[in-house]
């Protein structure tokens, strides 16, 4: 009996010696894989895969509607804030970098000159980009709330909420926050932003990681207003003599998709005789406008040619182009 039960002992201690090994063994093969903080794989920058180096940089910002009092004897002034974090670092930027605002026109786009506005050599729990532009009433109120803003912690909620409840007086342009997880592979997937959002402010940025995106070129940016449509006159003549014209119209059709008036100038060309006409408008917000306008006419068939350009800056929103045929 005590002979069987050395035996049995004798095979318990090479199950044991065989599992050491086993293990000994799993640990030399596991190791040069697992050596990074437990993510399994090495990013090749001497990062960890899943918390890539991240940056985040700003080219452009635009805004559609400053918010212009309709008694103003100066532009409005506008103030750009941006925060941008990833649950432990955060990075502020400020345009004007003084605090004190921009005059801006409507639909004025500012080059921030591929502006950095976050970088990390490691991104933590997520990326998070909040940014508002606001107008303050004098030099005094802007400041106070970039005071405010530069002592927001990102911890305690969404920097829009923050915003809305400072007691000053303020008038919100427009904003934009989002949040991307490892899910979304921090924002690097899509990489470039453009126009992005809300309110009367637009954004064009790019999120990247080893590799930097070529700069977004300069976009346009301009009201929506379009031609709906020219109706020239089916049945035209010469009139001799004709001093003031009051026959033979032609109808030019506005549409704005805008919330706000937009001011506009347009030009009509012929080509048998050039610019024939041009004039100015303001086209109500979401809504249409025609004018009409009768014309003296020669026999012939020519080409008919509208353009409307924005009346701040002469960019040219839309043309249109069509025949007239005037019977002799």
């Amino acid at each position: 009996m005590a002979k069987e039960g050395r035996m049995s002992n004798k095979k318990l201690a090479g199950i044991i010696l065989a599992c050491v090994i086993a293990v000994i063994v799993a640990i030399v093969i596991v190791a040069p894989f697992g050596d990074n903080g437990g993510n399994g794989s090495n990013s090749g920058n001497g990062g960890n895969v899943s918390n890539p180096p991240i940056q985040v940089t700003l080219d452009f910002f635009g805004i559609k509607d400053t918010h212009q009092p309709s008694v103003s004897f100066g532009l409005n002034t506008i103030q750009l804030y941006v925060l941008v974090d990833d649950g432990e670092k955060s990075m502020a930027y400020s345009y004007p970098s003084s605090g004190e605002g921009v005059s801006m026109k409507y639909f004025q786009l500012v080059d921030l000159g591929q502006q950095t506005v976050f970088g990390t050599s490691s991104i933590c729990d997520y990326l998070r980009v909040s940014v508002l532009a606001y107008s303050c009433p004098d030099k005094e109120a802007t400041l106070s709330v970039g005071r405010a803003l530069e002592a927001f912690e990102p911890s305690i909620g969404p920097l829009l909420d923050f915003y809305e409840r400072l007691p000053q007086e303020k008038e919100l342009i427009g904003w934009y926050e989002h949040t991307w997880y490892g899910v979304d592979e921090w924002g690097t997937k899509q990489a470039e932003y453009e126009a992005e959002g809300t309110g009367d402010l637009r954004l064009w940025f790019r999120i990247w990681s080893d590799e930097e995106p070529a700069p977004i070129s300069k976009p346009l940016f301009i009201p929506e207003v379009r031609i709906e449509n020219v109706e020239l006159p089916n049945d035209a003549r010469p009139e001799y003599p004709c001093i003031v014209p009051t026959k033979y119209p032609i109808t030019l059709s506005l549409v704005n998709n805008e919330e706000f008036d937009v001011h506009i100038k347009w030009e009509a060309e012929s080509s048998m005789t050039d610019n024939f006409d041009h004039g100015e408008a303001t086209v109500p917000k979401n809504g249409r406008l025609d004018i009409s306008k009768p014309y003296c006419w020669e026999a012939g068939e020519r080409t008919i040619t509208y353009a409307i350009y924005y009346y701040w800056n002469n960019a040219k929103l839309d043309t249109w182009s069509g025949t007239l045929n005037v019977a002799p």
